[in-house]
């Protein structure tokens, strides 16, 4: 997502939809309006059986035309290196299969996106140990004040908004670290 964003694609503007294809077992495609801007996933077995690879591959295909037309009009645009450090917190979510993570995101930037400067899902768990029909989602919240530093009441405050959103809106739990 980090590409399209410094492309000048909107990540608020995308949708992700899932799907399969002769190429992939599970794919995900990120689209814009009707046009598929990437398409990525997991190659299937069967191919990788013709070429004698072992393991897992993921592959990822960025359609540069489509990319291009969407880019066309976008200016860059530079800014002061911010003067205020950067701040990480990281949280785990047990959701439905249903959810998807830029349902999360969307949720997490309405809640505080003066601050809230980045969102970045690092790990997908469904499988053993979780209840059925849910997967869990470890997300890293990257928070900063562009006037001063943010002290830990100010960033617990808004990490508890941005959880209590994502509860509210998407049914997801917050994971404990057990």
């Amino acid at each position: 997502m980090n590409v399209l964003t410094r492309l000048g694609i909107d990540r608020l503007k995308v949708e992700l939809s899932s799907f399969e294809s002769d190429v992939f077992s599970a794919g995900l495609k990120i689209l814009s309006g009707q046009e598929t801007l990437v398409e990525l996933g997991m190659v299937r077995k069967s191919l990788l059986k013709q070429v004698d690879v072992d393991g897992e591959v993921y592959y990822a295909e960025l359609l540069w035309t489509t990319l291009m037309k969407q880019i066309k009009h976008h200016t860059v645009v530079f800014g002061e290196l911010p003067r205020f450090h950067q701040v990480r917190r990281d949280m785990a979510f047990l959701i439905d299969k249903r959810v998807t993570f830029a349902e999360i995101e969307k949720v997490a930037y309405a809640s505080d996106g003066k601050r809230l400067k980045d969102i970045i899902l690092f790990d997908v768990y469904e499988g053993n140990n979780l209840p059925e029909g849910k997967k869990s989602y470890a997300v890293s919240f990257y928070l900063s004040d562009s006037d001063k530093t943010m002290t830990d009441t100010q960033i617990d405050a808004i990490m508890s908004r941005i959880q209590k959103n994502i509860e509210k809106e998407t049914g997801a739990q917050l994971r404990s670290a057990d």
